[in-house]
């Protein structure tokens, strides 16, 4: 299987679910090929989890419901400007009506968001808006750490790659050095890890702690009902995870709330760095 040596696990187990799914509704796997060269059984530890996620939506809906399982990448889903995918990863019909679901991996916890500034400033300006009884104060200090965030940098250069990026990007290397040979502070990661992270952190730590925010973001990392409309195919309405499909409510929301974790943390592609804001909570 070719295939599996491009995907990462989750979402190998995403298209191993709908190809199960398929299965079990009564498909034979040249029909299923027909349909996407991604659905594929994929190692005997995803196929076993993703069996046991069907077992979840046919002892909720029935295999009927089997039979209309689908990947977000089928779907056609429409998404707003500089979104790049949809929180739902697996939906099928329920009634005549899509159930819609993100898959977590069992074991990995819930990650919430891994995304650099802008896409993660909309997430949190998002869940401001939908966020209810914010005081006046609140609001002002939430903003002022969602503009850092919105501000993070894309584009940086670690000392400790900076040998990679002259062969592999030499020039955005070059945009970034100018004529220079030293690498400009405002640009240098271990800089800015050494004298601008902690200050972010401690704004980003108080703004989590007022819980009406906190409660408000995770729903909107999980479900992107405020971005995308609660009606979207792009909004998830559940979790599949471990062999369970749970809604996400107010329920959910809490108990991941109990435990989450914030952090920014660097994103090195061809040795150039990029930051990110990844909320997660462990399992």
């Amino acid at each position: 299987m070719a295939m599996e040596d491009s995907l990462g696990s989750g979402v190998e187990l995403e298209w191993a679910i709908v190809y199960w799914g398929l299965r079990r509704a009564g498909f034979t796997f040249p029909q299923i090929q027909k349909r996407h060269d991604k659905l594929q059984p994929y190692s005997n530890q995803i196929s076993k989890e993703a069996q046991q996620n069907v077992d979840a939506i046919e002892k909720a809906y029935g295999k009927k419901a089997l039979s209309t399982i689908k990947h977000a990448d089928e779907a056609d889903i429409q998404l707003p400007p500089g979104i790049p995918e949809p929180k739902t990863d697996v939906l099928f019909k329920d009634n005549g009506k899509y159930i819609t679901c993100s898959v977590k991996m069992s074991g990995t916890g819930y990650q919430l968001t891994s995304a650099e500034g802008k896409t993660s400033a909309k997430i949190l300006i998002t869940a401001l808006e939908e966020a209810t009884n914010i005081t006046p104060k609140e609001k002002k200090r939430i903003i002022q750490v969602i503009e850092e965030i919105r501000d993070l940098p894309t584009k940086m250069l670690d000392p400790k790659n900076l040998v990679k990026a002259k062969k592999e990007r030499p020039n955005i290397v070059k945009e970034i050095l100018g004529r220079g040979s030293n690498i400009p502070k405002q640009k240098d990661y271990q800089y800015w890890k050494k004298h601008t992270k902690e200050t972010l952190m401690e704004g980003l730590e108080a703004v989590m702690e007022i819980d009406q925010f906190k409660n408000a973001v995770i729903k909107e990392a999980l479900t992107g009902q405020g971005m995308f409309g609660k009606n979207s195919l792009a909004a998830a309405k559940f979790i599949l995870v471990g062999g369970e499909i749970k809604p996400i409510d107010s329920n959910l929301i809490r108990q991941i709330g109990n435990k989450t974790k914030i952090d920014v943390r660097s994103k090195a592609r061809k040795g150039i760095t990029s930051l990110a804001l990844r909320i997660e909570a462990p399992s």
